[in-house]
């Protein structure tokens, strides 16, 4: 499956691919990651029921915290 990762297209490995799917593919840490699926904010806590289709747009917006 095909969706615009970031403005870019991008290959997903699970054709029934989930937020979450998405995210662990990725290898993104949970914590301090946000994920808009076209234009619309998907909470942390959405992630497992929210099923990506093919030409989503998905922004994945991860913040790196650290000392």
């Amino acid at each position: 499956m095909i969706i615009n990762l970031n403005g870019q297209p991008t290959v997903l490995q699970k054709n029934n691919a989930s937020v979450s799917d998405l995210v662990k593919e990725r290898n993104l840490a949970a914590e301090g990651t946000a994920v808009a699926v076209n234009g619309r904010l998907c909470k942390a806590a959405d992630w497992d029921a929210t099923t990506l289709r093919e030409g989503d747009a998905v922004t994945i917006i991860n913040a790196a915290f650290g000392g």
